[in-house]
């Protein structure tokens, strides 16, 4: 389950869930869970999640229903894995996103369900050591980190009178 649709999303799912389906292991990407989710008040009932699935891979998932959501699918036997490439609870004060992720200001989805997620998950996969030693405390965590795929380097050289990348 894809968080964005920009470069989290694409280079820490997608693509790597295309070179796994190239290798021909059957893939499936989407940007929510395939249950049937209720809400009533506090409580959250998740029912006839699909079963079809080995693994679940959630990335940054950062609400109470993606708790509830690990919980389910472990229950049923579904391996899950919390992917994050961001330090969501240290996001600086000034940013834009800290009201949108603090617990203090966003009651359903923060960095307090990020770290439950984490917890409860068979398996945490981030980008640093320094995101693995915060969210993988419980030993079940890995790095993967991030790279330039090769044929990036492959495109010829175009010199440039002024260059700005930002």
């Amino acid at each position: 389950l894809y968080a964005d649709e920009g470069g989290c999303g694409l280079y820490r799912i997608k693509e790597p869930s295309r070179v796994v389906s190239d290798a021909g292991i059957e893939v499936v990407t989407d940007d929510g869970i395939d249950a049937e989710v209720y809400v009533r008040g506090d409580k959250i009932d998740i029912q006839s999640m699909d079963t079809s699935y080995d693994i679940i891979v959630f990335q940054r998932p950062m609400s109470r229903v993606y708790v509830e959501a690990i919980k389910k699918a472990k229950s049923l036997g579904i391996a899950c894995v919390v992917e994050l490439d961001d330090d969501i609870a240290a996001i600086h004060p000034k940013n834009r996103a800290y009201k949108i992720v603090h617990p203090q200001y966003n009651k359903e989805s923060n960095w307090e369900y990020l770290q439950q997620c984490c917890d409860l998950a068979d398996l945490v996969t981030v980008s640093t050591k320094s995101l693995l030693n915060h969210y993988a405390k419980h030993g079940r965590g890995v790095i993967l980190p991030n790279f330039m795929p090769q044929y990036y380097f492959d495109y010829p050289i175009v010199h440039h009178d002024s260059l700005r990348v930002g």
